[in-house]
């Protein structure tokens, strides 16, 4: 999205919250209460330090899963975490925090006193009723004390009681919590995949949830700012996947007995995660219709975009690239390739040609000065039947390029240099930017719908997929390796 409210971003990575192994019951305690500032010095676990944490949540996740695990620091800059056996040598760090036990391993809890709960896990029923919450322990007292609460859902900064169970795996910032005397919830089996949904394509037949393990919802810090509001019944309604990263979207799926508000956002936060830099190529088929009516109603959507772990304003320095959105054209489809304004006169919104409403492969080329390819990234429309990953570009469109796009986005920090995928609709009275703002006659809209499929890539430099993850097997179009020419100052990119 073109507007991004960057605080946001720092609530999501230093909320105060109990999280514990999944399935257990354990004591509430403070150890994932963040120190800012304290480095905890030496006391390392060997073989205990973790490379790419991007949040001080993950670092305490990772101690509180290890037995001997009493204190860690997360070096924020480095996204580097450290578990340790102790914390007994504090020490003021620039980049760190820091986490520990008071008084050694927490004993063993009393069986009827405390609550069951289960990290990276949500229950996709609608909440009775939602209060304000600042850890789990809050959220746990809140379900205990209300007789009808079977299961409550911790999030952020609130607490969603509900009188239905439908346990379904999350990410890391939803925590599921069973009020004290529940009987302990039996193990969650690996889930089979999701029947067919009859409201979904036959191509895209799996309704709210995305097999294949890319997309998952609500993962993204960045969509829709602060606001978190993603109603169950929208996400598994809405939302069909093909089961190999395709997403298909379309609010006339939403039940009748409602609008069609929400912060509508999946991403690949957990999944698929890229080195900005190393980039080399972004292909996709997509389609979209209805998002753009007359009126004010327009829903703001965004099929495609990629954003920064850490975003770091403004937009046009972020690195952030909307690659379809409904936003920055005014005219035609409404639909545009978005850099932010103020990354360069002519080149801050490209607006889409032509028609849209059927199938067309996009295609994004980045030239990326760190591989001696220049500094700029192409943007170019193609037939449906066009592959210019492994064809060329002789029978698409270049509608625009954008030049000095690494030279705008340098960042020292790792996590802004860490790229995501998003997919969303952010149709809400708190999306407020300007012509891209829905309206009142947007929360109706039943019409705004759009497909995206056969997402491919190759990069300069492999990423760090495992083979056997979905995103090596569905999202990677070719390996590409970087051959250093030491005759030269450049690298030369060769596909394999």
């Amino acid at each position: 999205m073109v507007v991004f409210v960057a605080a946001a971003f720092l609530m999501f990575t230093t909320v105060s919250a109990d999280v514990f192994p999944n399935g257990t019951t354990m004591k509430v305690q403070a150890m994932c209460n963040d120190v800012e500032g304290l480095d905890c010095w030496g006391d390392d676990l060997p073989g205990e330090r973790h490379f790419e944490v991007f949040s001080h949540m993950e670092c305490c996740s990772a101690c509180l899963s290890k037995p001997d695990c009493h204190a860690w620091t997360w070096n924020y800059k480095d996204s580097e975490c450290y578990l340790k056996s102790a914390c007994s040598d504090k020490r003021k760090g620039d980049n760190h925090k820091s986490g520990y036990r008071a008084s050694g391993p927490s004993p063993s809890p009393p069986p009827s006193s405390e609550c069951t709960v289960k990290t990276n896990t949500d229950v996709a029923v609608s909440h009775y009723k939602r209060t304000n919450a600042k850890t789990v322990g809050e959220c746990c007292a809140a379900c205990t004390a209300d007789p009808q609460c079977k299961v409550a859902v911790f999030h952020v900064d609130h607490c969603n009681l509900k009188d239905q169970v439908r346990l379904v795996d999350s990410t890391s910032d939803y925590v599921t919590v069973f009020p004290a005397g529940s009987p302990a919830p039996a193990p969650t089996p690996t889930p089979a995949p999701p029947s067919p949904s009859a409201g979904c394509p036959p191509d895209f037949p799996y309704a709210g949830r995305d097999t294949a393990g890319i997309w998952a919802a609500r993962s993204n810090r960045g969509a829709c700012g602060s606001d978190r509001s993603f109603p169950e019944e929208l996400q598994y309604s809405v939302f069909c996947f093909d089961g190999k990263g395709g997403v298909d979207a379309d609010l006339g799926r939403a039940p009748r007995n409602r609008d069609t508000r929400g912060c509508m956002s999946f991403g690949t936060d957990e999944s698929c995660t890229m080195e900005k830099d190393d980039i080399k190529e972004v292909q996709f088929v997509a389609s979209s219709s209805g998002c753009f009516n007359p009126e004010g109603d327009h829903v703001w959507a965004c099929p495609i975009w990629m954003t920064p772990k850490h975003w770091i304003a403004p937009q046009s320095g972020s690195g952030e690239m909307d690659f379809i959105e409904r936003c920055g054209s005014g005219h035609g489809n409404g639909m545009a390739t978005n850099f932010g304004w103020g990354a360069g006169e002519g080149q801050s919104s490209l607006p889409i040609p032509g028609d849209i409403t059927e199938p067309s492969v996009f295609y994004y080329k980045f030239n990326s000065p760190s591989h001696g390819a220049g500094d700029s990234v192409e943007s170019w429309k193609c037939p449906a039947s066009a592959n210019p990953i492994a064809e060329g570009t002789a029978d698409c469109v270049l509608y625009g390029t954008n030049s000095g796009y690494y030279a705008r986005t340098s960042h020292d920090e790792r996590a802004a240099n860490i790229f995501e995928m998003v997919t969303d609709m952010w149709n809400t009275p708190t999306s407020q930017a300007g012509s891209c703002s829905p309206t009142w006659r947007s929360y109706k809209n039943r019409s705004c719908r759009y497909r995206v499929n056969d997402v491919k890539t190759t990069f300069y430099k492999p990423p760090s997929w495992d083979s056997n993850s979905p995103c090596h097997t569905h999202l990677l179009a070719k390996e590409s390796i970087t051959l250093h020419n030491h005759s030269h100052s450049q690298s030369e990119s060769v596909i394999v």
